[in-house]
């Protein structure tokens, strides 16, 4: 995809959340396209529904995250997720054509409904989750054979900041050149190391850093661990609605597992563990669903050796 592609998918998304919000649900997007000279919008139907699916899980990014990513990291996130954005539309419906604001400008409008689970996935991978509030500090060794534009680009979408000294940096990369191979590359983390390659350095830098951030540390950074007990069910009917409405809520909730179900004569209780990306929405979101029953007593716990966030 073009850089003015992305540009103007990321303009979109930015117009949208102005007015729209981050929402939950169906994600509605408008593609708006100046009709060249001789053009027709059938001509160019295809491309506005791919540029209309890249815009609404943009959208979808943009209320996963915990602060919205700079304009530049948007450009390179929309032209990353362009080539693989079909699998992450589970359904959409074409709402048809409109007349823009000007005599050639049209509006194509698209009621999608995106993968969450797939694209938190590919967030997690990209160390979306780690990087959006701030950058990864690392000292680089070596970058021999490879041009300041290509590491700057590629430091750019990761969420990575060179630093100048060994002080004050969390990774220390290596990269060497492996001849007609490509490159090699060690990260190291404290006492971890993790290596790459030989391969073509694109895959060797995205390899390494994959595997950085899908580090046992770093998989959950940005989320909150808790256990809910909720006492006063009628039945386990509605334990099992609500834990079902609880996975539901993607955007939200990065796991739940139902720990315990216990059923007396007088009441049924029953707790969760909860991991959540927004502690305090989902906490106000769980509130506003079991309000429809007053009986009902919930407890947040802290699990132990662990900080809860609810």
């Amino acid at each position: 995809m073009s850089p003015s592609f992305g540009f103007r998918v990321v303009l979109s998304v930015l117009l949208l959340f102005s007015f729209a919000g981050s929402g939950f649900g169906a994600e509605l997007v408008q593609v708006r396209r100046e009709l060249e000279s001789g053009q027709s919008a059938s001509q160019i139907k295809q491309e506005l529904l791919q540029e209309g699916f890249v815009l609404g899980v943009m959208k979808a990014v943009n209320s996963l995250l915990k602060s919205p990513l700079p304009p530049d990291r948007q450009v390179l996130l929309a032209s990353y997720l362009e080539p693989r954005v079909q699998r992450l539309i589970i359904s959409y419906s074409d709402l048809g054509l409109k007349a823009g604001t000007s005599s050639r400008e049209i509006v194509q409008e698209l009621e999608l409904s995106v993968n969450i689970q797939a694209v938190k996935k590919i967030l997690k991978k990209n160390g979306l989750f780690h990087t959006c509030v701030k950058p990864v500090r690392y000292f680089f060794l070596s970058g021999e054979g490879v041009s300041a534009e290509q590491i700057r680009e590629l430091e750019i979408f990761y969420g990575l900041e060179q630093v100048g000294t060994l002080e004050g940096a969390e990774a220390v990369l290596t990269l060497r050149p492996a001849g007609s191979l490509g490159f090699e590359a060690s990260l190291f983390v404290g006492q971890r190391e993790l290596v790459s390659g030989p391969a073509r350095f694109e895959w060797v830098w995205k390899d390494i850093w994959e595997q950085y951030f899908a580090s046992p540390s770093l998989a959950t950074k940005g989320t909150s661990l808790s256990n809910l007990w909720v006492k006063g069910w009628a039945n386990s009917a509605e334990v099992y609605a609500f834990d079902r409405q609880l996975r539901s809520w993607a955007r939200l909730v990065d796991s739940a597992r139902l720990d315990s179900l216990q059923l007396s004569a007088h009441q049924t209780q029953a707790l969760w563990s909860i991991r959540s990306t927004n502690a305090k929405l989902l906490k106000e979101k769980i509130e506003q669903y079991l309000a429809v029953y007053p009986h009902l007593q919930l407890m947040y716990e802290k699990p132990v050796g662990k900080v809860s966030g609810l």
